[in-house]
């Protein structure tokens, strides 16, 4: 809610950094996913897109919210899964001696 709040009172802010733009409104658009509407979700996704189509991520995000809230808390707990198994063993391999 609190980011929510920050992103529609500094928009304007946001519109000069399309990246940081595009990311904050893809997790605004996950948090709305999972705890309010998926709806919401979705609008804020298009905004994400808005200001970067090419983010892979916040495609999937927007198809899988066409599915409903369940499979997409489904999708995000999967994918925070993934995260925590993989990410451990990805950071040693890119570790430098």
């Amino acid at each position: 809610r609190n980011l929510r709040q920050i992103m529609e009172w500094h928009r304007s802010r946001f519109a000069a950094e399309p990246e940081a733009l595009a990311m904050y409104c893809n997790l605004i658009g996950q948090t709305e996913g999972q705890f309010v509407s998926i709806a919401a979700a979705r609008s804020w996704f298009i905004s994400a897109l808005r200001a970067r189509p090419s983010s892979t991520r916040t495609w999937a995000n927007l198809l899988v919210s066409l599915l409903g809230q369940t499979a997409f808390r489904r999708y995000i707990a999967l994918a925070r899964n993934m995260r925590s198994r993989w990410a451990p063993q990805l950071r040693m391999t890119l570790r430098q001696d």
